[in-house]
């Protein structure tokens, strides 16, 4: 089953090849009597993880070394694919959207897109009170615009009703 591994971002691309490394790790520590030593998640203590990873790490050597490979190009290759990696995530987190100076909030606007002032409309609103609720986004202010225009709605059909019934729509009885 293969896989696109930037589907959901270069950032959760890098995780998964944490994990693969994880799981390479684990292989290896399970080989040389060392799976006592980890616990099954990422969060390995400094000490522990530079034994494991250093003894697999020496391993890859001697089997580079048996395919003629010199264990410094090795590490040279591995170095520029995570460093390329890993500009491909900052770059992509460059993207991000723009979040709220104020409350912290995401924005949902790309930042190189964002022209405002890093106030998002409900703050704009409800705190700074600089904006009309029209203009705000919002649940609460989208909730108060339905619930309005649902208020209006019932009068205008209460109208209709009473003009069926033989009522005058301006509120009189006729």
């Amino acid at each position: 089953m293969s896989t696109d591994l930037y589907e959901t971002g270069a950032a959760d691309a890098n995780l998964t090849r944490a994990h693969w490394a994880l799981a390479g790790l684990e292989a290896f520590a399970s080989r040389t009597g060392q799976a006592s030593m980890l616990d099954g998640t990422a969060n390995i203590p400094d000490d522990i993880f530079m034994e494991i990873a250093g003894d697999f790490l020496a391993d890859l050597f001697h089997l580079a070394r048996l395919n003629g490979i010199d264990p410094d190009s090795l590490v040279g290759r591995a170095r520029e694919h995570f460093e390329a990696e890993v500009s491909e995530e900052i770059e992509e987190a460059k993207e991000e959207s723009a979040v709220c100076s104020h409350c912290g909030e995401d924005m949902g606007i790309p930042v190189s897109d964002y022209k405002g002032d890093g106030i998002c409309k409900p703050c704009h609103v409800h705190e700074i009170g600089d904006m009309d609720s029209e203009e705000c986004d919002c649940t609460e202010c989208e909730t108060a615009r339905r619930e309005a225009f649902r208020a209006e709605a019932r009068q205008i059909l209460a109208q209709i009703d009473r003009m069926n019934n033989g009522g005058c729509c301006m509120g009189g009885e006729s």
